[in-house]
């Protein structure tokens, strides 16, 4: 039992996930539900359940107690009612809690679909196009490295790519008051610090893709040949991006070397405002790592006449 001076607090606290659930029962509960007469028209006995909805733990419990307690009311013949009063918010989750709920499990998904499809677009032709139309033999015959003709192409390739993706996820953020339809829903919890580590996990993603699909496109005999060849990598980045819908990121570190769904993981914690730095670094490092071993394998394909000319 609790003092009626603690209600506030612990709501305050359920409200801020360090309490999970908060059951008030009203005064003789119990003698009221075995003297209470359904057709007498009155108010039934009330259980007030207050709980957090952007809590998974929170969520769980209160859904737990309700369906017990709704069973237990069934088999009285409806005795007593549950969270009757309209006008009192049991619901003790705020806007900004509700909010990032709903954009954790968009947006991450929806920026990796804008990046790939973004560098998909442009990366398969970039390399293929010019071998399919005979230019990629100018290219290589200019006194270049090819390490440095394939870090030129990717870095270009990279900045057209975040240009489409930041044009999309600007108008993606603009229409997602209107896309929820909810006076409620906000972004004032986010401010430079969150769209500055949001824009450095983007970059080394871009820079991801576009080796993939660059990798890919040097190896095709043409354009159609290396949109074929990137419909499995697609599905693929689809499937990693559909797993920020289950909610929180994983605390597992390891996991962040894991290249596409570290970059997955990092969006989905840094838009809960729950950021790991070890995790970050870690997604920042093995992306980086990755890109430069693909701009290695990039150089030496371009070395390869047979790679190159199809010979």
């Amino acid at each position: 039992a609790i003092d009626s001076s603690e209600v506030s607090g612990i709501k305050e606290a359920i409200a801020a996930s360090d309490y999970d659930l908060l059951m008030m029962f009203e005064a003789d509960f119990f003698e009221n539900i075995l003297t209470y007469d359904v057709s007498s028209g009155l108010d039934a006995p009330h259980i007030q359940m207050f709980f957090n909805s952007t809590s998974q733990e929170s969520s769980t419990i209160f859904q737990v107690m309700r369906s017990t307690f709704n069973e237990f009311e069934r088999s009285l013949t409806n005795r007593f009612d549950i969270n009757r009063s309209e006008d009192v918010a049991f619901n003790l989750a705020t806007a900004e809690d509700e909010s990032i709920q709903f954009i954790v499990g968009l947006v991450p998904f929806l920026l990796i679909v804008f990046l790939f499809t973004g560098a998909q677009a442009i990366a398969s032709e970039a390399i293929a196009g010019e071998k399919e139309r005979g230019t990629i033999a100018t290219l290589l015959a200019t006194p270049v490295k090819r390490s440095e003709i394939a870090l030129g192409k990717i870095l270009g390739l990279a900045i057209t790519v975040m240009v489409s993706a930041a044009s999309s996820f600007l108008g993606l953020i603009l229409s997602l008051p209107r896309l929820v339809g909810s006076e409620g829903f906000t972004l004032s919890m986010y401010g430079p610090f969150t769209y500055g580590l949001m824009f450095i996990i983007l970059i080394t993603t871009v820079l991801i893709f576009v080796v993939m699909i660059s990798l890919i496109s040097a190896y095709a005999r043409s354009i159609k040949e290396a949109a074929s060849l990137t419909a499995p990598l697609m599905i693929f980045v689809f499937l990693i991006g559909l797993t920020s819908l289950f909610g929180s990121a994983s605390d597992n570190p390891w996991l962040y070397l894991v290249p596409i769904y570290n970059s997955v993981q990092s969006l989905t914690s840094i838009l809960s405002l729950d950021v790991n730095m070890l995790s970050l670094g870690l997604t920042i490092l093995s992306n980086l790592t990755i890109v430069l071993l693909g701009v290695g394998v990039l150089a030496k394909m371009f070395a390869s006449e047979k790679v190159m000319f199809n010979t």
